[in-house]
């Protein structure tokens, strides 16, 4: 089991930076801001 997490380790550093860089983009919208939608508007309006 040791072998194959040093065999893979680039793998799973590539996934890891791939999820910060994404919690990082989107996290303005993790706290609640975000763009308004005139159709989701107009849909909790009715």
């Amino acid at each position: 089991m040791k072998n194959f997490f040093i065999k893979n380790w680039v793998h799973f550093a590539v996934v890891a930076v791939f999820f910060i860089i994404t919690f990082v983009y989107f996290s303005p919208e993790f706290e609640g801001y975000g763009l308004k939608q005139h159709d989701i508007e107009q849909h909790v309006g009715m």
